[in-house]
């Protein structure tokens, strides 16, 4: 793989800003909408987190996973809600039953039925258990967080991995790109290597892969 020089960068940089302009001149400010960057801006600032905010921030994650946003997106001033003010520990204690029988019918209702969703939603009520267990351990969900980064050496990237790949602390659900953008939503400063990105990486000459079709 050849090198990228830093005028190289900033040419890719340009022809991304005009291709997203052709697009839509608006795009940053939907960027912004996501509400991720103020939180990244505000976690620098010193803020924390609370329990159902860092929990309300794994629950977009996991739905953002293999769907059309936009249906979620409708969802969002509904969803705290639904999910009674994003309380983990509710969460924790749903059946099978309750997932199939209430969550389900009510996203596919609402336009937002993903293929994998019901899975997703079974398997966040296993990451709610976990959750809940760290929190009495830790005292809360931010001290569990800001202790396991302090391990990783203030790595964001290696706690995206810790949450999401095979580990002790693996949350079920979660890959490396659902757990980054799950930390993305309280503040942390970290990419979501999902395959688009990977994609883009591959094709700008940024990064090579193993396996890569060279499309």
């Amino acid at each position: 793989m050849h090198s990228i020089t830093p005028t190289q960068f900033s040419e890719l940089w340009a022809s991304i800003n005009e291709e997203l302009n052709a697009w839509d001149k608006n795009w940053p400010v939907k960027v912004e909408e996501l509400d991720q960057l103020s939180r990244v801006r505000d976690r620098r600032r010193g803020r924390t987190f609370s329990d159902e905010e860092i929990f309300e921030g794994i629950v977009k994650a996991v739905l953002s996973n293999a769907t059309d946003w936009s249906g979620i997106q409708k969802l969002l001033p509904e969803l705290s809600q639904r999910f009674v003010g994003f309380d983990v520990a509710w969460y924790s204690r749903l059946t099978k039953a309750d997932i199939a029988n209430d969550l389900v019918p009510w996203f596919r209702s609402h336009g937002a039925g993903a293929q994998y969703l019901e899975r997703n939603l079974n398997l966040l009520v296993r990451t709610a258990a976990k959750l809940v267990n760290r929190k009495a351990q830790y005292g809360d969900l931010e001290n569990y967080l800001g202790g396991l980064l302090k391990q990783l050496n203030g790595d964001s990237n290696c706690l995206a991995k810790a949450l999401g790949a095979s580990s002790g602390h693996k949350l079920d659900g979660l890959g490396i790109p659902i757990a980054a953008e799950a930390l993305k939503y309280i503040g942390y400063d970290v990419g979501k290597p999902d395959r688009h990105i990977n994609r883009a990486f591959g094709s700008f000459d940024l990064q090579a892969f193993r396996n890569w079709p060279d499309r």
